[in-house]
């Protein structure tokens, strides 16, 4: 039993890191070419509005479908399905209800969150995301109950479809509407948002339709009211966990925007550099977060059975597997980042001038810690939200994100830094919050965990894997094209990464097959 709870885990992971992969780069092809198409400007505009909505989002759904996971899979383990079913019932006429009056209050509020925000242009594309409040809500209620069960498949072909029809009809739209004005072309990148998450919606109802049909399971009669009392304990801490990160990225829409402003700059270039901060930057910065991602999903219901069951070892060795394999894919990723900057802008965002994409290298190395730091949060929240200790990780994400409001606000504000400030903050913030949640799942893993054990091998890879770059990158600028370096520089960096790891002792050849999608359990 303890070793297919491991398998299912494995394979939930698994699943959910190749679903990751393929969104990862289903992003990047939709990103990187919108910024080319709408430019910096326009990038901003679509940012004030995305962080207001996944903000909203968090309020009214988030908590709900993590806590729907961890009461399914309870259920389930004690071998109550129709209890299991009773719970999904309720969230989803409870998530119903509450995306609909959230898109309803967006769309109307929208000119004052525009005016809020300090740029009126910002009031269209907030109304194009509004209505996809609702149908992610919806959504969002059947994630949470197949995770549950472990089935990771619907969660990671909505999560693909999503992406897919972001990407077609976002990048059509914004290029039939950049014609009407930067305002018109945000918008219609942002409304393939909302039409690809109602098809997501259309198919997972398909979905959820067709289980019904394969399978009778009995009626559970507990009162509504009954179950929603079960709920809310469990989800309020974890909505207050994920509000945090959408919340910092409201403050960032806010606070960056309006201390740029008092520094003198003028409108148009204030916007544009809170483009190239959320629109190359964050995005290259957000890449490396989907094993993390899909660790953190997979371990909610897969820590919360072990902990029903008292497997302590399991919930530990879990817990350590899926740091090694965070430090392992996020440390290289950083220190990459860092060194291939300027290649990597001038490849994939050639749509810029070559100042802005020099501004772009440039903030992308200052940033590029927060990878390894945002990682580390992703990875332990799973594990803490899992143990039901769900408290801990917001804690740690509020820390952080007050931190994050200080240091943006008093950088930003100084002419000589600017945006970068920005950057900053973001490092202090993720740091912050990864230092607090290592401690809190070490502490509640009895110190079993060997942070440092873990993070010394690949840091030393990783150091090796920079230097390597370096010295190539020397050589290379001004021979070769920025894409060729770039290519040369990705192939040569993994080349050097994982045999520096292997030669260190930090990766056997087990753990790289069990990495490669064969995993099989730690310890």
């Amino acid at each position: 039993m303890q070793n297919k709870g491991k398998r299912s885990f494995a394979a939930g992971a698994a699943t959910l890191a190749a679903a990751g992969v393929v969104v990862k780069i289903i992003g990047a092809c939709y990103r990187i070419p919108m910024t080319n198409i709408i430019g910096d400007q326009g990038i901003a505009l679509y940012q004030y509005a995305y962080p207001i909505y996944g903000t909203l989002l968090a309020l009214s759904t988030a908590g709900i479908p993590a806590a729907v996971s961890k009461l399914v899979s309870e259920h389930i383990s004690r071998g109550e399905p129709e209890r299991a079913q009773r719970v999904f019932r309720v969230s989803l006429a409870l998530l119903a209800i509450v995306g609909l009056i959230s898109a309803a209050a967006l769309f109307g509020f929208a000119p004052l969150v525009a005016a809020w925000v300090g740029d009126p242009l910002a009031c269209l594309p907030i109304r194009a995301i509004s209505p996809a409040l609702f149908f992610v809500a919806v959504l969002s209620a059947y994630r949470g109950y197949y995770q549950g069960q472990e089935r990771m498949t619907p969660t990671a072909v909505t999560q693909i479809v999503e992406q897919a029809g972001k990407l077609v009809m976002g990048l059509w739209l914004a290029y039939m509407m950049r014609d009407r004005g930067v305002a018109y072309a945000a918008a219609g990148a942002i409304l393939g948002v909302t039409l690809a998450e109602a098809i997501a919606m259309v198919m997972v109802l398909g979905m959820g339709a067709a289980s019904r049909r394969q399978s009778a399971v009995c009626v559970d009669k507990e009162p509504a009211r009954s179950v929603i009392g079960r709920l809310l304990p469990v989800a309020l801490p974890m909505m207050l966990g994920a509000v945090m990160m959408p919340l910092v990225g409201m403050i960032d829409s806010f606070v960056v925007n309006h201390r740029l402003l008092d520094t003198g700059l003028p409108a148009e270039e204030a916007r544009s550099l809170y483009g190239l901060l959320t629109g190359p930057v964050n995005t290259l910065v957000n890449m490396p977060s989907v094993v993390p991602l899909a660790l953190a999903m997979a371990l909610v219901p897969a820590i919360a059975q072990a902990c029903a069951r008292g497997a302590w070892s399991e919930v530990c060795n879990k817990t350590r597997l899926a740091l090694k394999i965070t430090l392992t894919i996020s440390l290289p990723a950083a220190v990459a980042l860092a060194v291939m900057a300027e290649p990597i802008m001038a490849l994939l965002y050639g749509g810029l001038t070559a100042e802005k994409q020099l501004q772009a290298a440039r903030l992308l190395q200052v940033s590029a810690p927060s990878v390894v730091a945002l990682a580390i949060v992703q990875t332990l929240s799973g594990t803490l939200q899992g143990m039901g200790k769900a408290k801990a990780p917001v804690a740690a994400l509020g820390a952080g994100a007050a931190a994050k409001i200080v240091v943006t606000h008093i950088l930003t504000g100084i002419p000589a830094l600017n945006i970068t400030g920005a950057c900053i903050g973001t490092v202090v913030c993720y740091s912050i919050a990864a230092v607090i949640d290592l401690y809190w799942a070490s502490r509640s893993l009895g110190h079993a965990l060997n942070g440092m054990r873990l993070l010394a091998r690949p840091a030393a890879a990783s150091c090796a894997m920079g230097v390597a770059l370096a010295a190539f990158l020397r050589y290379a600028q001004g021979i070769l094209r920025p894409w060729v370096t770039a290519m040369c520089g990705v192939g040569l960096g993994i080349l050097v990464y994982f045999t520096a790891l292997w030669l260190v002792g930090g990766i056997s050849m087990g753990e790289a097959r069990r990495m490669l999608g064969r995993w099989e359990a730690a310890g």
